[in-house]
């Protein structure tokens, strides 16, 4: 697959989040786009220029070799003003929300027609209610249109379905889309149950780097002492933001559960938990995480509860701890619990069918809950952290699962190879449409 325009492989990237926006979908993209380029594709990423990135619409970037152009468009905002008459703040986030998208697909649509080549595939990570338009032009000009999924119930066709502003529109996309990429066995059977053909539906995981993500020390003293830890303690690793769909709740009050039966254990919360900026939005996180905290304080475990907010060094942490414990509600696949696995962690996590099962066989490589009763995982975490061995082997076989399965490499060459094909088949059944001089 090469552009027609340029003789390179090219791939524009479609985020409504990137950096300097914190988006866990965003850091898993950025690792696959990025190595992308030592294959010789030319990559770019077309996003928002909001939130943390507002005031960059018009500029680019470079990162990692790949530019990054921010679009301008109506920035969105909490309405805090409106807190009193809630209904009246719902409808005003609406059609903030609405406005900022028309203006979002309004500027890609010029990016697309005056920036793109083709033959180069476009690489939706969003598909917004006014992506249609934009779809039907780049696939008249002969660009290639992918859509990749990542959250089961909030951007695969089953959600769609339910209804609402632009959904039809959205669902349309998926129906012209040239490949559906879902990271999870539950997110292909999602597009399958929607009636797309089979053909067009591919799996591809994201994938873990397995040099930013080592297994664990012997001795854990020197990297204690690096995170501000003490080495003689034991340590259960959450990270994700803390959110009641990520099961903070759970994880926090099993934690609380099981902590006299476990006193040289602590619990570390990697993310982030100060939800103050309410545009995205805040006050009900925040409420749930300060509930949480009075819980842990009403029981004198404020000291074992670790909140250490976003980090960086994410995978010191990992490698410090003994388990990994995700009780998440939803998701498409959690890329933390790959990345705990590359760090030979086991895991206590919920079971969720076709995705934590596309990663953890229980009994295996950890253990899997149905349900979410704090109980539950706090009689488990008991179990698993008062046997040792059974940890090690569980660790042991979360690495090998994860190096076979989930490497980075092996990843990023299935994305080569989906590029070639879609080439491959525009050559055979589909000549290109004639130069419009774009």
């Amino acid at each position: 697959m090469t552009s027609s325009s340029t003789g390179t492989p090219e791939i524009c990237a479609v985020s409504e989040y990137y950096y300097p926006n914190f988006s866990g979908a965003a850091i898993q993209a950025h690792r696959i786009l990025s190595r992308l380029t030592a294959h010789g594709f030319a990559v770019r990423v077309v996003t928002t220029a909001d939130q943390a990135a507002a005031g960059l619409g018009g500029a680019s970037s470079a990162l990692d070799g790949l530019q990054v152009h921010y679009l301008g468009v109506l920035q969105q905002r909490g309405w805090s003003g409106l807190r009193r008459a809630p209904r009246l703040r719902r409808l005003a986030k609406r059609v903030n929300q609405i406005l900022r998208d028309l203006t979002f697909h309004i500027q890609l649509l010029r990016f697309v027609l005056t920036r793109t080549h083709r033959g180069e595939v476009l690489l939706w990570y969003v598909v917004g209610d006014f992506a249609l338009p934009v779809f039907r032009i780049a696939r008249a000009l002969g660009r290639y249109n992918v859509i990749q999924i990542s959250l089961l119930g909030a951007d695969d066709p089953a959600s769609f379905e339910a209804g609402g502003f632009g959904t039809a529109f959205q669902l349309g996309c998926f129906r012209q889309a040239d490949r559906i990429i879902g990271l999870s066995r539950a997110l292909t059977d999602s597009c399958l149950q929607a009636g797309l053909p089979e053909e067009r539906v591919v799996r591809i995981p994201n994938g873990v780097d397995l040099s930013r993500f080592p297994v664990r020390p012997a001795d854990k003293t020197t990297l204690c002492h690096a995170v501000g830890l003490e080495p003689a303690r034991r340590y259960v690793a959450f990270v994700g933001s803390a959110l009641l769909r990520k099961g903070i709740d759970v994880a926090v009050r099993a934690f609380v559960g099981s902590a006299a039966k476990l006193p040289d254990v602590d619990l570390l919360i990697v993310g982030p938990s100060d939800f103050s900026d309410e545009t995205r939005p805040g006050r009900e996180r925040q409420e749930l995480v300060s509930q949480l905290q009075h819980e842990v304080a009403e029981r004198g475990l404020r000291a074992r509860v670790h909140w250490l907010g976003m980090r960086e060094n994410v995978a010191d942490y990992l490698r410090v701890a003994d388990l990994f414990f995700f009780p998440t509600r939803r998701e498409g696949l959690p890329n933390a619990m790959a990345e705990a696995m590359g760090c030979g962690l086991p895991v206590l996590a919920s079971r969720l069918d076709g995705i934590t099962t596309d990663l953890v066989e229980d009994g295996v490589e950890g253990r899997l809950v149905g349900g979410f009763a704090p109980a539950d995982y706090a009689r488990l975490l008991e179990e698993l952290l008062g046997d040792r061995a059974s940890l090690a082997t569980m660790g042991q076989a979360a690495r090998r699962r994860i190096e076979e399965e989930f490497e980075l490499s092996v990843i990023v060459d299935r994305y080569r190879r989906l590029c070639e094909e879609l080439g491959g088949e525009r050559a055979q059944t589909r000549p290109d449409p004639p130069d419009q001089g774009v």
